[in-house]
């Protein structure tokens, strides 16, 4: 019985280890989404970035009599250009709001001051009175920061 599909998903993409190191960020998608699939079988796990390009990398919608949860991820490779930088804050703040939780994976190398940048970005989305985040965002970088 799933009762908090944000927590499973995140422990799963932490535990994650490629089958190898690849060199595009396809096949770390179609990777980790293969991985996602045969761990949460009784979810809805598909790739939203082939849907029309309306969706992040892959998504995952868990239905309950409760209601539904949804886990959009976004996977990065090799972030270390400013403008791939920007275009994953676009992707996130445009084709992240049909998601209830994002979960942005770095993989391949990350450069230091993009990461630092994302991290603070993520830490300002947070409501100024309350310090609730507007929309949970979490980081998990599964590569090497430099």
């Amino acid at each position: 019985m799933m009762t908090n599909l944000i927590g499973e998903v995140l422990q799963e993409v932490r535990e994650w280890q490629p089958a190898k190191n690849y060199r595009s960020e396809i096949k770390y998608t179609e990777d980790l989404h293969s991985a996602l699939r045969e761990k949460f079988q009784n979810s809805q796990v598909t790739r939203d970035d082939k849907n029309n390009k309306k969706g992040l990398d892959i998504g995952i919608i868990h239905q309950s009599m409760y209601g539904n949860a949804s886990v959009g991820i976004e996977l990065k490779y090799n972030l270390d250009k400013t403008a791939e930088y920007q275009r994953l804050i676009g992707q996130i703040e445009t084709k992240g709001q049909r998601y209830g939780h994002i979960v942005v994976v770095l993989v391949g190398r990350t450069n230091n001051n993009m990461y630092i940048n994302l991290n603070n970005w993520v830490k300002n989305k947070r409501n100024v009175i309350t310090g609730v985040p507007q929309k949970p965002i979490y980081i998990v970088s599964k590569g090497s920061l430099e």
